[in-house]
């Protein structure tokens, strides 16, 4: 739970803008596009975030669990840094969170 917490927080999202936090959501949407060696690098990147998560559930979490996990951990992530409000921010992510809380039992 901590870890959503923290990966759906305004903190994060703006160390995004700087060129700090996760890599997956900053660059993920270019990882297909690479180069074979490139391809290589970015989907261990990819599955040592999904193990991770796996980890920090003490191992709760199947890998298919935590594949979806980090698709909506990545995703809420990138779609909240496209938005022009604070405001619709705070509030999607919250959403977010709550929902992901629910579904996972944290």
């Amino acid at each position: 739970a901590a870890y959503i917490d923290a990966y759906l927080s305004e903190m994060h999202i703006q160390a995004c803008f700087q060129g700090e936090g996760s890599p997956v959501a900053a660059l993920g949407s270019e990882f297909s596009r690479q180069e074979s060696v490139l391809k290589e690098e970015t989907t261990k990147a990819t599955e040592a975030f999904i193990e991770k998560l796996i980890l920090l559930s003490d191992k709760k979490l199947t890998y298919a669990d935590a594949f979806f996990l980090a698709s909506a951990l990545v995703g809420a992530l990138q779609l909240a840094r496209s938005l022009q409000h604070q405001a619709d921010v705070t509030t999607y992510l919250a959403n977010t969170k709550q929902h992901l809380f629910t579904i996972f039992s944290l």
